[in-house]
């Protein structure tokens, strides 16, 4: 794996740091270019491919989403500009899409969690870990 840090959920592996900030707090939510949304019916929701095993997942699902797995939250961002998915299971920090490349046109429409701001860290890599190093007492 070449991944570096995500602020999404990962599987836990012993090669997988969880660094949890008790002070501050991230919101997981669904995505979308339309702020009027209020529902999931009918949405085809892009996700992580890790998140399948989730209960966002069976929530979105059982809500009446229609769920596609991409690669990475990019792939998910990519998606929705393009018109292919209509939401983008993401994180935000007062309803802004963490990592978005255009946060100011997404919008919070439905509000799944609010979790303390963790940090998922790649131990295999010199980067992770040296971020480990750094983030940690």
């Amino acid at each position: 794996d070449n991944w570096q840090a995500s602020l999404v959920s990962i599987p836990l592996a012993p090669n997988v740091a969880v660094i949890e900030y008790s002070n501050s707090e991230v919101s997981y939510g669904v995505f979308t270019n339309d702020p009027s949304m209020t529902s999931l019916s009918d949405l085809k929701v892009a996700t992580i491919r890790t998140n399948s095993r989730s209960g966002f997942h069976r929530e979105m699902e059982m809500a009446g989403a229609v769920i596609v797995e991409v690669d990475s939250l990019n792939q998910g961002y990519r998606m929705i500009r393009a018109g292919r998915v209509d939401a983008v299971l993401g994180v935000g920090i007062d309803g802004v899409a963490i990592g978005a490349p255009n946060p100011e046109t997404l919008h919070m429409s439905v509000k799944l969690a609010v979790l303390p701001f963790t940090v998922f860290v790649n131990k295999n890599t010199p980067q992770g870990r040296e971020a480990v190093r750094l983030l940690t007492p």
